[in-house]
């Protein structure tokens, strides 16, 4: 190979490296929309397009080492309705179409030396792309294919995955947890939770319970979580088995008062990490905890006052309607033990 070939190979591939990533998002972006999903984010390195409201926005962005593109879709929101091969397999069937066309104009045309590098380039690199997507490997379009085809379950998992996004910015616009259709939630009741995506759908399943009210049922799927063998590698599942046992512990100091179970949850080193973070949930829990399991009144009123007066000033509009409601509710159950104490 000539010298002055060696600086356009380096070159040529960069160019071509980026523009087959591009493709393969194209590709999940237009059999995205094809199957009815709807536009969320696209980014390719240090550039990014994103709906707000009413538009699509562009913006720069810092350099990710983990990834190089993404293409965010929102799935329909009726699970039944819920259609992810295409979307999945989309970016690959993108590769293969570049590839292929790229292998006839190679074979077809008479090319001169560097046209003939470009097109063998651009069908390595696409090949090596679809190579790298496809084979299952835990969460790249390949791993989320053969996990969607296993089962409903498995279906569902997808579904929710792909509706995160939805969740977080509906609850930022003031949709309660409660309002989300439960139809979400719906998993096999003796379905076993080993992995961080069944365990979220329980966690905010759990959520949507307690919001509703029915703190007994919340209370159940707070403790298969938190007795769940989750994987240990798996640090979203130990912020999940956190989240879970908090929330239990609160309920054991409150709707469902079982003090010794709430002191064995604390004891936890793990819960009191992260319960030591200064931020208003945790307040409203110790409070309950300082109030109702320690007997320490001054403590857990100081705490709920502390809680309430944060809670007018969140600005995630559902978290700040879910605490002011269940800081309203844990000043009432305050109130009727502070009368009973008095008799």
């Amino acid at each position: 190979m000539d010298l002055i070939l060696i600086p356009l190979v380096i070159l040529f591939g960069i160019i071509i490296y980026f523009t087959t990533i591009t493709i393969h998002e194209l590709g999940h972006l237009i059999c995205g929309l094809a199957t009815g999903y709807k536009f969320d984010r696209f980014e390719i390195k240090w550039f990014a397009w994103y709906k707000d409201e009413k538009n699509i926005k562009f913006q720069t962005q810092k350099r990710d080492k983990h990834f190089d593109g993404k293409c965010v879709m929102i799935p329909p929101q009726s699970y039944k309705n819920f259609r992810f091969f295409w979307y999945l397999f989309g970016g690959t069937l993108f590769n293969l179409v570049v590839a292929f066309i790229a292998l006839l104009v190679f074979i077809a045309i008479d090319l001169s030396d560097v046209t003939g590098l470009i097109l063998i380039l651009l069908m390595v690199i696409n090949i090596i792309t679809v190579i790298y997507n496809i084979i299952p490997r835990g969460e790249n379009d390949g791993g989320l294919l053969l996990m969607g085809s296993r089962s409903d379950s498995n279906r569902r998992l997808l579904h929710i995955m792909f509706f995160r996004t939805t969740i977080i910015n509906d609850l930022a616009k003031g949709i309660r947890v409660r309002n989300l259709p439960a139809e979400m939630f719906t998993l096999a009741s003796d379905m076993a939770i080993e992995n961080k995506y069944i365990a979220y759908i329980v966690l905010i399943n759990a959520a949507r319970l307690d919001d509703m009210g029915d703190h007994t049922l919340a209370l159940k799927q707070y403790e298969r979580i938190r007795l769940a063998n989750l994987p240990p590698s798996c640090e979203e599942c130990k912020q999940y088995k956190i989240a879970a046992s908090v929330s239990e512990m609160y309920q054991y100091a409150t709707t469902s008062p079982c003090f010794e179970t709430a002191k064995k949850i604390y004891s936890d080193q793990c819960v009191r990490d992260f319960l030591s973070r200064d931020i208003p949930a945790n307040w409203q829990i110790l409070s309950a905890y300082h109030f109702f399991v320690l007997r320490e009144e001054a403590k857990g009123l100081e705490l709920l006052s502390k809680a309430k007066s944060a809670a007018i000033s969140e600005t995630n509009l559902g978290i700040r309607d879910a605490m002011i409601e269940g800081l309203e509710i844990l000043e009432g159950l305050m109130q009727v033990q502070r009368k009973m104490n008095m008799r």
